[in-house]
């Protein structure tokens, strides 16, 4: 099958180019463990603002993180990975189009949401509505991801993209997205209860240092997983640019 093939293509991928990943995404994992961690600072000194414009900014520079994997994967780019002047263009374009392939996903999900709610106002399972408008809004990112998803590494690489025309493109490697949205949903979720059980079990003990450490490991084993699931997506587009042209 060839959605195992790139998982394990991938995987090895990740391996040998150790390094390389390493600097993409360890100033990340950084960031991110010191945002959590100032978080409780800022808000008591009533700096939530500012805490909201570093925000902002780690999720520009999450961004870039994926479209640094994109490149490096696609075009073989192993430089200029945080560089202020450069990809600035992709970013932002990508930020943008992930947000139009959001609000285009919920709008089109407001009839069936609003069915949901008259269900669920004709219901006496109160505690069943949350979970039944999850479960199907996630259905419909879902689909509007294995339809969409193939833009993301064009922009990523200053390829010229027709957003909704790849509705129609992506026909041949739905499964194997669907498939790799799947397995990586299952992985971040089993990680996710790994984690929130190590940190239960280490709250016992109340030692600072240990925890930061221990968060730091977690956090960038996260975005380590995120990256092959970026790789892989990278490695559908480079098998889907080949079979179309």
């Amino acid at each position: 099958m060839v959605a195992l093939e790139i998982f394990k293509s991938q995987f090895l991928h990740l391996i040998k180019n150790f390094r390389e990943f390493f600097k993409i995404i360890f100033p990340l994992a950084l960031f991110a463990v010191l945002l959590e961690l100032s978080f409780n600072t800022l808000i008591q000194n009533d700096k939530f603002v500012f805490w909201i414009i570093l925000r902002i900014i780690f999720v520009f520079f999450l961004i870039r993180t994926v479209i640094n994997i994109h490149r490096l994967i696609i075009l073989k780019e192993a430089f200029n990975y945080y560089a202020l002047n450069k990809r600035f263009k992709e970013t932002l374009l990508y930020i943008c189009y992930a947000i139009l392939g959001f609000v285009v996903t919920f709008i089109v999900f407001i009839p069936f949401g609003a069915l949901i709610m008259t269900l669920y106002t004709n219901s006496n399972s109160f505690y069943s509505y949350p979970i039944q408008f999850k479960i199907f809004f996630g259905i419909f990112f879902t689909i509007s991801y294995v339809f969409l998803v193939l833009n993301f590494p064009m922009i990523s690489t200053g390829e010229k993209i027709r957003f909704f025309k790849m509705i129609k493109l992506s026909k041949g490697f739905r499964l194997t997205l669907l498939l790799q949205a799947i397995i990586f949903f299952i992985i971040g979720y089993a990680l996710n209860y790994i984690t929130g059980f190590i940190f239960g079990f280490i709250s016992v003990f109340s030692i600072p240092l240990v925890t930061i450490t221990l968060n730091m490991i977690l956090t960038f084993f996260s975005f380590l997983i995120m990256a092959w699931s970026i790789s892989c997506l990278s490695k559908t587009y480079m098998l889907w640019s080949k079979k179309k042209h």
